[in-house]
């Protein structure tokens, strides 16, 4: 944590902080003492990080459809995230893992596993509460790409 005073001789009082992290948020107490006026002031440091661009892969076929996995990285504090449809309603996931990492910066996954039945418009939505920001991809996924896999040989293979 690096910090200076600047603009004391002007009656101004700024407080520049560099290279700050998750683990400096709290509270920190200011003093200004001059030799004429002393002056203490309590500041409320919060910290905050808005994330990279979700990254939607679509995997292996299992369980009746495909599954389809989002993720993102460098969060803070630790943010909301989940699958919408066409409409932004939201649909239930599989599995979700928000877990942090050394620096105290957040990574997430979440994924849903879909069918030719299902709203093959989706889009993965991650919000960082503190910003009131958030950060959204989407994509649309061919029915024909869902079908499950055919247990019969490919032209290709030979017996």
């Amino acid at each position: 944590l690096l910090w200076g005073v600047f603009g004391i001789t002007d009656g101004n009082v700024s407080l520049r902080i560099l290279n700050i992290g998750p683990s400096d948020e709290g509270r920190y107490k200011c003093f200004v003492d001059d030799d004429i006026t002393y002056e203490e002031a309590v500041i409320e440091l919060k910290v905050a990080a808005l994330g990279s661009n979700p990254i939607i892969s679509v995997e292996d076929y299992q369980r009746g459809g495909s599954r389809v996995r989002c993720r993102s990285s460098e969060w803070y504090p630790e943010p909301q995230v989940l699958w919408r449809n066409a409409q932004g309603h939201h649909i239930a996931s599989l599995s979700e893992i928000r877990s942090p990492k050394v620096n105290g910066l957040f990574e997430t996954e979440i994924s849903v596993v879909i069918n030719e039945h299902s709203n093959l418009n989706l889009s993965c939505w991650i919000r960082n509460s503190l910003l009131d920001r958030e950060k959204e991809s989407a994509i649309h996924i061919s029915g024909q790409f869902l079908s499950k896999p055919s247990s019969e040989p490919s032209p290709l293979e030979t017996k």
